[in-house]
């Protein structure tokens, strides 16, 4: 029996084909360093200690959308940095703080994290005009793959735990009212598509998303900016090249990304600014 020679020589390449890619992407791009925790000296803006004469001091506060994080990328790179540059662009005096953590979620981690930052902004004398937040998506994303999870063992889950946006809404609602008790206002933003191929993701998303739409109704403090209708995700081949170079993954912004969202904020908030 003849061998196939051609075909025995592709086989033979690929491995050295693979090493070649390797190569190239080690050469062009940094290991991103383990763990995601940072000090907060790290985030930007700095710590709260370090003194601004800032008219509005401004925080980001959420999760990894908010820290700008980009597996594809050797850095970070957070819409605060776009936010800040278009405000000293727009004549504003103002100092904005990125206060992100990757895979956070507002049923665990922000509902403490928010309080404290508030309450240390308080101890050290810094008054914290305006409050950008963005979360909820990763407790959406966890629940739906802890269904996926129980439906393939065959497990039967109570009623109640399909109710995911109601609950996150819930706890969005206590942020707000965290802000409200420190003077702090909130420009609320309404949570990005994504491109997971889970049940339930997009329509508790959506779901959040119009309880979020109306956040002005029940808090005085709380200014709405719908950043999910302008940022869509890129769905099939077809898409538009330009919205696809503002994504990085199904969750996640390209550099491009995040500064189209800083862009976004900046207009959502001048409008609650004065100039120096």
């Amino acid at each position: 029996m003849r061998r196939n020679t051609a075909s025995t020589h592709a086989t033979a390449f690929i491995p050295t084909l693979i090493a070649l890619l390797l190569a190239t992407l080690l050469r062009t791009a940094k290991p991103r360093p383990a763990g995601r925790e940072r000090h907060d000296a790290l985030h930007f803006g700095g710590q709260l200690h370090e003194k601004h004469s800032a008219r509005y001091h401004i925080v980001a506060f959420g999760d990894s959308l908010t820290e700008g994080w980009a597996i594809g990328y050797t850095e970070d790179r957070p819409y605060s940095i776009t936010l800040q540059q278009l405000l000293d662009a727009g004549g504003y005096s103002a100092k904005v703080r990125e206060r992100g953590k990757s895979g956070d979620t507002v049923l665990r981690g922000m509902m403490k994290r928010l309080p404290a930052l508030l309450e240390e902004a308080q101890h050290l004398g810094l008054r914290v005009d305006w409050l950008v937040l963005m979360g909820g998506i990763n407790d959406i994303i966890r629940h739906a793959k802890e269904v996926r999870g129980a439906v393939e063992r065959n497990e039967t889950l109570p009623l109640e735990y399909g109710l995911m946006a109601e609950e996150v809404w819930l706890g969005l609602q206590k942020l707000y009212g965290v802000c409200g008790r420190h003077g702090v206002k909130v420009l609320a933003l309404t949570l990005l598509e994504t491109g997971w191929e889970l049940p339930k993701v997009e329509g508790e998303r959506a779901r959040l998303n119009d309880l979020i739409r109306g956040a002005h109704v029940r808090h005085d403090h709380v200014h709405v900016l719908d950043v999910a209708q302008d940022l869509p995700y890129p769905s099939g081949s077809s898409a538009d090249p330009a919205v696809q170079a503002l994504w990085d993954d199904v969750v996640h912004l390209s550099p491009a990304g995040y500064d189209r969202l800083g862009a976004l904020v900046y207009d959502g908030l001048k409008h609650h600014l004065e100039k120096r």
